[in-house]
């Protein structure tokens, strides 16, 4: 499987995909970008929409772009041929004070990863219909997570293909009991026993 470069620039500070492979900086503007890209056509995606405090997200996508070899793309400007995301307020539940919430909305074109948003809120930044097509798949990813700096770090994530009506969420309670050891390959947790989840809910302990 042969992979050229891709290059390019973006105006806005953001994030790149194409084919799988993206690179993000929140923080940069008129920055530059390369990306490992296979031979054939692929989707442009990019976006500013990552833990964002306002409401001036956008996002722009340059499909089916033909790369036969080491490609130069045309600059990213969000502001000229972006348009905006749009905010949907979720109503997640068994949640508690220590949790920290944070989602995240993943944009499959042919299959192909980009990340489209990120936020530290109890709503999610997605895709306007606008620049869907049939075939295109939201993913969103709900975690809840407590911990960290003197203990081990507990998440309870949650995902979703989101089609516009997936708003509820019923995050798996936290775990009880958990008892910690240093194993040969690092910190080992335990429990006694896990309450009865569905696939699309879990927890990470780490």
């Amino acid at each position: 499987m042969s992979y050229v470069t891709v290059s390019g620039s973006m105006v806005q500070a953001g994030g790149v995909f194409m084919d799988g492979n993206g690179v993000i900086k929140p923080a940069a503007e008129r920055w530059s970008f390369d990306l490992p890209v296979r031979l054939g056509k692929h989707s442009l995606v990019a976006s500013n929409d990552y833990n964002r405090v306002d409401a001036e997200g956008r996002i722009l996508i340059r499909r089916q772009q033909q790369i036969d070899g080491p490609t130069t793309l045309d600059p990213v400007d969000l502001s000229i041929d972006g348009v905006p995301t749009v905010t949907v307020p979720l109503d997640i539940t068994n949640v508690d004070a220590s949790d920290a919430i944070s989602t995240e909305v993943d944009l499959l074109i042919d299959d192909e990863y980009t990340r489209l948003s990120t936020t530290r809120t109890n709503a999610i930044h997605v895709a306007p219909p606008s620049v869907l097509v049939p075939g295109d798949r939201q993913v969103l990813i709900v975690s809840a997570s407590s911990g960290g700096r003197t203990e081990p770090v507990l998440e309870r994530v949650a995902i979703a293909e989101f089609t516009g009506s997936e708003t509820q969420f019923a995050l798996l309670p936290q775990l009880s009991g958990i008892t910690y050891a240093n194993g040969d390959v690092g910190l080992v947790a335990s429990w006694e026993s896990l309450p009865v989840a569905h696939p699309a809910f879990r927890w990470l302990v780490g």
